[in-house]
């Protein structure tokens, strides 16, 4: 499942299996901060994904893919667990959620959804909306599994 619809999200919220990101993240010259939006307003039980601490600090380039052992890390600091099914959002819509899609599925998890619409159409048809820091999941032990070829292989064919 690579799409889900508000409506399905409104009635799998309360579903153990699903754990909702939140991915916004802005240009640096929008002057724009996607935690700090997060913070304001929020799909109910979501987690914010800081793209820019889900990247290799060594990197000679912003947003490079983190390793493994750092994606590992950091999704089991989050509490994300290999057997959770993950929706995925941004607040413009579709702007840096599916930078994250692809992630996941880079390192073998397949269990991923986009929310069709991200937060705008969220919003647009009055769900509920929450604010301030997120729930606190408890630590998990995710692990990757063997890197996906094919996104590997399109990967290598654009740089």
């Amino acid at each position: 499942m690579s799409l889900v619809t508000t409506d399905w999200l409104e009635k799998n919220l309360t579903n153990e299996n699903i754990k909702v990101l939140d991915c916004s993240w802005h240009m640096p010259n929008t002057k724009r901060n996607g935690k700090d939006e997060f913070l304001k307003e929020h799909i109910p039980g979501s987690i914010f994904f800081d793209i820019d601490k889900f990247s290799d600090p060594l990197a000679k380039f912003p947003h490079t893919i983190p390793t493994s052992d750092l994606f590992e890390n950091l999704s089991s600091e989050i509490g994300i667990k290999n057997s959770d099914h993950l929706i995925v959002y941004d607040s413009l819509g579709i702007f840096s959620a599916p930078r994250v899609w692809w992630m996941f599925n880079y390192f073998g998890h397949n269990k991923i959804s986009i929310l069709d619409g991200g937060l705008i159409k969220w919003k647009n048809e009055n769900k509920k909306i929450e604010n301030g820091p997120e729930k606190r999941s408890q630590k998990s032990q995710f692990k990757c599994k063997a890197v996906n070829i094919t996104v590997n292989s399109i990967y290598l064919i654009l740089t």
